[in-house]
């Protein structure tokens, strides 16, 4: 079995025990571990930045640590200039690589140009609203599920409601001690997923806590002809969305293309690595089940590849025995976040939270508050600051 580790720093290789170590040598040299760079070991750090992302043309680099968003050159590696990140949310590319939209304060949307390094528009969505807001990669719309379980979906421009469902999220029951104890029943607005697709056409909410046979856990919005997709005539693509049969499940899904989308059951996780869905959209046909690290998904600049953060331990055993990707006696300690391609199983992995990858390279937190712009095989190219003038 080929094991999927592209990338270990040296420092790992001393939080080892001395058996670990001889068999990733013994691994390495029989070429059946896919150790792309060993990277020089670098004191210990605290990371800074919470996001990384390319830019879809891999020109450009947004950078965001809780003081400010940083806009990078790939070539050369260097500032071009900042926004400031105070409240600051979902910040991200458009589809063109020209602007990054981002939701500040929770309903106040701006639209910053790359070319010329500043703010062109802003505008604030008139809304009483306090939950989970995701923006469109297009900076058009705003969506998300209030604590009253109320999904909603806004234009930016005129503030309209163009897609409104009330309860669609869920009673959560928390205990609580006190003089007399009890429960509290709340709506956790957490408990939905809200995700668009990357060019900006589909809207899709997936309730995350749903009982078998629920026929309303379960949105998807197509943009340019207002319409929803109906279960009945698109029952492929929701059964595959929406696998969720029973309360507790600890399920993901993420668009990483406009075509395709992956979904992953964490409940059905072993050894680290759990069987996730690749399906076409919005056909649903199932195109692959690749193995993945266990943890939240995210898109990766690159189609081939999805963002698994944070990459943490499996839960209890449940489902059929899966092999591990990498073994866990091998694995850093420290493990934060990993780029997993989805067709080889193959990761790359990084200390800090922030990852992403587009074709043969990766961008990563190397120091504290210091971006690494690496090529696969070759290992770190250059290294940046954000603090530097």
């Amino acid at each position: 079995m080929k094991l999927g580790i592209s990338v270990v720093r040296a420092r790992d290789l001393n939080q080892l025990g001395a058996g670990a170590r001889k068999r990733l040598l013994a691994l390495c040299l029989a070429g059946s571990l896919s150790a792309q760079a060993i990277l020089p070991a670098q004191d210990p750090f605290s990371p800074l930045i919470r996001e990384l992302h390319f830019s879809r043309d891999g020109r450009y680099i947004l950078a965001e640590t809780d003081s400010d968003i940083s806009i990078l050159s790939v070539r050369p590696l260097a500032i071009l200039f900042h926004i400031p990140g105070q409240n600051v949310q979902d910040a991200q590319f458009t589809p063109d690589s020209k602007q990054i939209v981002l939701i500040r304060n929770g309903f106040h949307v701006e639209r910053w140009s790359v070319a010329g390094r500043s703010r062109v528009s802003e505008q604030d969505v008139p809304l009483n609203k306090c939950g989970t807001e995701r923006l469109s990669p297009d900076g058009r719309y705003i969506a998300g599920v209030d604590r009253q379980g109320t999904l909603w979906l806004l234009e930016v421009a005129s503030g309209d409601t163009v897609l409104e469902r009330k309860g669609f999220g869920q009673p959560v029951m928390s205990s609580y001690s006190g003089e007399y104890g009890g429960l509290v029943v709340y709506m956790d607005p957490s408990i939905a997923q809200v995700d668009f697709s990357p060019d900006g056409r589909y809207f899709v909410a997936v309730r995350a806590l749903s009982w078998a046979g629920d026929r309303d856990d379960t949105v998807v919005w197509d943009l340019q002809t207002a319409k929803t997709l109906r279960r009945h005539r698109d029952l492929a693509l929701l059964q595959h969305i929406s696998p969720l049969e029973y309360v507790g499940s600890l399920g993901y899904f993420v668009f990483v293309s406009p075509t395709r989308f992956l979904l992953a059951d964490m409940y059905w996780a072993r050894k680290g690595v759990v069987t996730a869905r690749l399906a076409e959209f919005p056909s649903g046909k199932e195109i692959a089940r690749p193995k993945l690290p266990v943890g939240p998904l995210f898109r990766a600049a690159d189609a081939a590849y999805v963002i698994v953060r944070p990459c943490g331990p499996p839960p209890p055993p449940h489902g059929k025995e899966v092999l591990p990707l990498c073994d866990p006696q091998m694995a850093p300690a420290n493990l934060r976040a990993a780029a997993a391609e989805i067709s080889t199983g193959q990761v790359i992995t990084s200390e800090a939270p922030a990852l992403d990858v587009f074709r043969n390279h990766y961008i990563a937190e190397y120091k504290s508050g210091e971006v690494g712009f690496y090529e696969r095989g070759k290992g770190l190219q250059a290294s940046i600051s954000l603090h530097e003038k």
